[in-house]
């Protein structure tokens, strides 16, 4: 199972408003469940949270979105 396109849209939005250590800055949204106010489509993120976790982010390459 891959993210969807949507899901992978979202994540290169979180990216692009975070900066390089978006990662670092998606893991503390998601623990303090801030992940769905950080861009318009925040329920996409959550949904990447719920259906891959983080190890799936931790392997996810900045390249691929």
């Amino acid at each position: 199972m891959n993210p969807s396109t949507a899901e992978l849209a979202a994540l290169r939005e979180y990216a692009e408003r975070k900066g390089p250590d978006w990662k670092a800055k998606l893991y503390e949204d998601w623990w303090h469940g801030r992940e769905v106010n950080a861009i318009p489509d925040g329920h996409l993120l959550r949904r990447v949270r719920n259906n891959f976790g983080p190890k799936w982010l931790n392997k996810f390459e900045e390249s691929t979105t």
